[in-house]
């Protein structure tokens, strides 16, 4: 994930304005986030897989359409 600043980072205010600056406060910030997410489950994966295929069948269709001759051709 990419973060606005690194949440974790202290941030003090002093005098001197080296110490906290708009510019480095929200530099971008990388995390590494694994392990966070439950498995799916058996009816996840089946509604993920009937998912796809309809989207599969649309493509399909909407292919087979523009494939079809205009009907506006003046004869």
């Amino acid at each position: 994930m990419t973060w606005g600043g690194n949440p974790f980072a202290p941030h003090t205010v002093g005098d001197d304005p080296a110490t906290l600056s708009p510019r480095r406060s929200f530099a971008q910030w990388h995390q590494l986030v694994e392990g966070t997410a439950d498995p799916w489950s058996p009816a996840d994966l089946a509604a993920a897989r009937l998912i796809g295929d309809s989207v599969a069948d649309v493509v399909v269709q909407f292919r087979s359409v523009r494939m079809l001759p205009s009907t506006s051709a003046t004869w």
